[in-house]
């Protein structure tokens, strides 16, 4: 990490979707958008995931269910990027993220088309993109969720705001 670049606001999470610390890392994350927001600063932010396998043989710590909603949270990535929208799908499941009833935060409540989300997540784009996804984890070296990287250079760990933002800032 030393060797790379450093790039001012840039903030990468890598977590495993069902892990608990990984959860409140990304819950965590509500307060610090506002805050970038609201003082008008510009934050690069993007979720990887932590797993192994490639397109054909996916699997994460937490089993199965882990890597199926891995692959619904990567698509809404995917899909809704722009202003970080991805994150009220995020911040949804998270509230209940071992019910299985994924659907439940799309629609309305979050402005997630779950039609996308299964087309993405239940072929090969979704499987294409969390085989990368993991595989950029596995390269850095990370596997513990959540593990944070500020400005692409600097390591660290947390699961409360105060915590991500100082080590970003």
């Amino acid at each position: 990490l030393q060797c790379r670049k450093e790039e001012p606001n840039h903030l990468e999470v890598f977590v495993m979707s069902q892990c608990p610390f990984g959860v409140k890392g990304l819950d965590a994350m509500k307060e610090v958008l506002d805050n970038f927001k609201t003082a008008g600063a510009k934050l690069d932010f993007s979720v990887h995931f932590i797993g192994s396998g490639d397109a054909s043989s996916l699997s994460s710590m937490h089993g199965p269910p882990e890597v199926a909603e891995d692959l619904h949270e990567i698509c809404a990535i995917e899909h809704y990027g722009k202003n970080f929208k991805f994150m009220d799908y995020v911040w949804c499941r998270d509230k209940n993220i071992k019910d299985t009833n994924w659907e439940s935060c799309t629609g309305k409540e979050t402005g997630i088309d779950a039609a996308v989300i299964r087309k993405c997540s239940e072929g090969d784009e979704g499987k294409k993109l969390l085989a990368d996804s993991f595989a950029y984890s596995a390269s850095l070296g990370i596997g513990a969720s959540p593990t944070w990287l500020a400005n692409g250079k600097y390591k660290f760990s947390g699961i409360d705001p105060e915590t991500i933002k100082s080590n970003l800032c």
